[in-house]
């Protein structure tokens, strides 16, 4: 009998597909008929026949099911395998390819490698500082709470008086999920490793748990460890415990002395643990004690405002809730202490959250670097496009044979985005190489403010932000080649080939996508350069600021006068005067003397009322107890009246200096010179001072922040409990006859001499401390002049290798034009001036966008505007010189073409 086959119709449509259904169906039918077929031949009935064949078959369904489960996954590997061969293809060929361009293939990797590493590099400490957590448990929970006081004329908003912590603790546990308060200085270490000076903060027992914190080894502090009656413990940073410990973890239960006193050490915090942040204080603690609210501290309250409130806001209570509860708070401080803030005093109260407060000074110097260096890798991908399209425009006769011999357009793209993704790849690698160092460059060279307590690093994080932009950069890489590969274009390349042209439509729209791109690339260019211009501007304008006082030859450096072997003031001002007198000894040296704080280094501020003057709010003004000497010293310029005679006592009538920001604002069209003012408010029980002269304004926050108000009053005049727990922070200026760098052994060692467990803290020469002013300034500055160099070197290669292709396409016409009589001159314009032309388009362009740009950049600035004219003229003048300087090379080749030789090439 013969055998049932498949139609052949069905067998016919194979051709155009595999239909592996259909395919089963009639294998598995053939091989169920031949068994009947066999059957029948044996001697049954067609019918029992199908049924024994059928039966001893089994399930046609099941088998069909497998069979087609079979089919399919072989279908999927054998595709994933040719996919995967068609790329590993594709990439070897593209390798092959850019091996045959070595110039062009380096220089786009560097330009890719310089904007990846520039990008990656910035992205790293802006992710650490901008855009991580916090370091602590929740951290979006963490608020600070801050006062203002509206009968003072100056903002705070950041501290509160410590005694009302104990108001405001009140809120814990319907408000707040804990709080704790916070007090940053200075603590002097002694022992066996010799005095040190380090920072440190008094902190509620509550404080780690507030941060959500846990001691690496030990323990934190215990609920009851800053109540008053306490024995003395300490909690230690790791960096401290490290340098100063070795890592000894035995010095945990051991006993170290801190300012002439024992205390226990219970913990060390881990690595990477950094409190206070920036923002918040001058700096990150080396070791943690508890504050106590003493009777004395108790006595400050409504007085000293120098305590940071950390809270841990409550489960499901949010912001603005907290707010209100805390300025209800704050509205009951005159009822619930009358004698201390008075019936009229009015308190304000605000919460921000931890993070804003701690990134709040350098956020918008961060953006404007970020947006800076991006600019910097958008010109790097068009430099990089622009080269594949030149070398596009190279192949463009092999490309179209290829096309015309079937390969496909998808094939075509793919050869394309193979290189793209070679070139991105090794740059990107190379970028990386480049960011991890110019990261470790960034840690040295940031300013403290900016860094400390961030931990920066190329991390995984980083480097996904550098795959994402790798990748973007590919697409965006490969879209202008890929588009350049289209079928009309390349069915024109062969018609042109054809005709033995080479130029024309192909050759001019290659040209304007070109052009486009370089003019895109000058105009960014403008903008990155124009914000230098401005930031180096700025800079120079700080650098020519007259300090109010000489710098030049003069140093500084603090001491701490421990109260443990300095118990009264009068033991204070004989260490003082015996200080000061031994560095006066000192060969080289012309004056010598303390005050409270110096210019730039540190500020106090103090309230300060002038006789007969209507003030609406009592004035906040800069405030320096100096000793005998230090206006000298100093070299402070007086403008009215006389510097103090050095015999001023405590007896004597209280006098003062101010300057001439206080005269001008408080005295204005009058003599100061006799009038008086007091320290605190006009209800100030303290003595009024006489006026008896007038300095010339000092800078003492820093060089590029304007000129404050300012008093100066003799310190032997000075009587209270809390002025002389200043006097113990001493800050010494000593004016050398020579370069004071010279004195640094010699001050050391008479401090050594006069008191062994006093360190010298902070010896700088006073040029340096007016440099460390403007240093986030610098910073900044340095980077943007960075990489407005690097955008101007990319947008040279753009504008040389546009240049470069444009002559080598125009030979033929450049050779024409000499061979009728153009001179060497006249091609040299011409290609010079095409460049001119394209750079004045892109120059325009980037100037619009640095006017609209720039704006930003206004609190960066210091004297000059964001439109200044200078900085904008600048950068257009800047960016067409590099037009001109990088077409030249490009122009002076073509005006030596040789015209025979040019027309037979072509």
């Amino acid at each position: 009998m013969k055998r049932r086959k498949a139609p052949a119709w069905r067998r016919y449509l194979r051709f155009w597909g595999a239909d592996p259904v259909r395919d089963v169906d009639d294998e598995l039918s053939f091989h169920l008929q031949a068994r009947v077929d066999e059957y029948i031949g044996a001697g049954m009935d067609p019918g029992r026949a199908r049924a024994e064949a059928e039966a001893r078959f089994g399930s046609v369904a099941q088998v069909r099911e497998h069979t087609v489960a079979i089919d399919a996954q072989w279908a999927r590997e054998r595709g994933f395998a040719d996919r995967m061969h068609a790329v590993g293809s594709d990439v070897r060929h593209a390798a092959r390819r850019l091996r045959r361009s070595p110039s062009v293939t380096i220089a786009a990797v560097l330009c890719f490698a310089l904007g990846i590493g520039a990008n990656t590099s910035i992205f790293s400490v802006v992710d650490a500082v901008l855009f991580r957590p916090l370091p602590f448990a929740d951290a979006s929970r963490l608020v600070i709470l801050g006062e203002q006081l509206p009968a003072f004329a100056a903002k705070n908003y950041g501290t509160i008086s410590a005694p009302e912590y104990l108001d405001y603790k009140t809120l814990n546990g319907r408000v707040f999920a804990n709080s704790a308060i916070v007090d940053d200085g200075s603590f002097v270490l002694t022992g066996d490793a010799g005095p040190e000076r380090v920072l440190g903060a008094q902190v509620s027992a509550s404080i780690f748990d507030v941060l959500g914190v846990r001691a690496a080894r030990g323990r934190t502090f215990l609920p009851d460890e800053d109540a008053i009656s306490a024995p003395n413990v300490v909690v230690l940073s790791h960096a401290l415990w490290q340098r100063r410990f070795g890592a000894d973890s035995s010095v945990v239960d051991r006993s170290m002395a801190i300012g002439g006193e024992s205390y226990r050490v219970i913990g060390i915090m881990p690595p990477g643990f950094a409190f206070p942040l920036p923002g918040i204080s001058s700096g990150v603690a080396d070791l943690f004690v508890p504050y106590r609210i003493t009777p004395a501290v108790e006595k400050t309250r409504a007085n000293v405002y120098n305590t940071v409130l950390v809270a841990r806001l409550a489960p499901g209570v949010a912001l603005e809730g907290a707010k209100a509860a805390a300025a209800e708070i704050a509205r009951r401080l005159p009822t619930l202490h009358p004698g201390a803030y008075g019936a009229k005093q009015v308190t304000l109260t605000d919460l921000f959250p931890l993070r804003d407060r701690a990134i709040s000074g350098v956020r918008r110097s961060l953006v404007v670097l970020l947006a800076a260096v991006g600019f910097v890798l958008l010109i790097a991908c068009i430099n990089v496009s622009s080269l594949l399209i030149a070398r596009a425009a190279a192949r463009q006769h092999e490309l179209a044979l290829r096309r015309a011999l079937g390969a496909s357009r998808g094939r075509v793209l793919r050869e394309f985005a193979a290189e793209s993704f070679l070139i991105v790849a090794i740059g990107s690698a190379l970028g990386v190489v480049l960011a991890i160092w110019g990261v470790r460059v960034l840690a040295n060279a940031a300013p403290e403010e900016m860094l400390q307590g961030y931990a920066v690093a190329v991390d995984g994080r980083v480097l996904l932000f550098t795959g994402s932009i790798a990748a973007l950069t590919a697409f965006a890489v490969s879209l202008f080649p890929s588009l350049h590969a289209g079928d009309e274009l390349l069915d024109a390349m062969l018609r042109e080939d054809g005709r033995g042209g080479g130029g024309g439509t192909i050759g001019g729209a290659r040209q304007r996508g070109r052009r486009l791109l370089v003019a895109t690339q000058i105009a960014l260019a403008v903008v990155v350069a124009a914000g230098a211009v401005l930031m180096v501007e700025s800079f120079v304008n700080t650098r020519n600021v007259d300090p109010g006082f000489e710098p030049a030859h003069l140093l500084s450096f603090r001491l701490g006068v421990p109260d443990y072997r300095y118990r009264t003031s009068t033991d204070v001002e004989a260490f003082e005067r015996d200080m000061a007198a031994r560095l006066r000894r000192l060969p080289g040296v012309h004056a010598a003397s303390a005050a409270t704080s110096a210019p730039m280094a540190e500020t106090w501020r103090a309230t300060a009322t002038p006789e007969g003057v209507p003030i609406e709010k009592t004035p906040v003004v800069l405030m320096t107890l100096v000793y005998p000497g230090y206006i000298d010293a100093l070299g402070l310029r007086m403008r009215a009246g006389a510097a103090f005679t050095g015999r001023e006592t405590r007896e004597s009538p209280r006098v003062a200096i101010i300057n001439e920001a206080f005269a001008r604002q408080f005295f204005a069209g009058v003599n100061p010179v006799g009038r008086r003012l007091k320290w605190g408010s006009p209800q100030s029980t303290d003595p009024w001072a006489t006026v008896v002269g007038v300095a010339e304004n000092v800078n003492e926050v820093a060089l590029d922040a304007a000129a404050e108000p300012a008093v100066y009053y003799p310190a032997l005049q000075q009587d209270t409990a809390f002025v002389a727990s200043s006097l113990r922070e001493l800050t010494y200026v000593v004016r050398a006859e020579r370069d004071p760098s010279a004195l640094f052994d010699p001050v050391r060692r008479a401090v050594h001499d006069a008191d062994p467990e006093i360190p010298v803290v902070k010896l700088r020469t006073m040029n340096d401390v007016v440099a460390l002013s403007v240093v986030g300034r610098r910073f900044n500055t340095m980077l943007l002049v960075g990489f407005a160099a690097l955008a101007l070197a990319l947008a040279a290669v753009g504008i040389y290798g546009l240049m470069a292709y444009a002559v080598l396409q125009r030979t033929r016409e450049i050779g024409i034009r000499l061979a009728v009589g153009a001179t060497p001159s006249n091609v040299l314009g011409l290609v010079v001036g095409q460049a001119a032309r394209l750079a004045l388009v892109g120059v325009g362009t980037g100037l619009l966008g640095a006017i609209a740009l720039t704006r930003v950049m206004q609190s960066l600035l210091f004297d000059v505007s964001p439109l200044d004219p200078l900085a904008l003229g600048g950068a257009a003048l800047l960016l067409l010189a590099v037009a001109g300087l990088s077409s030249y090379v490009p122009a002076l080749r073509a005006s030596r073409v040789d015209p025979k030789t040019a027309i037979a090439a072509q």
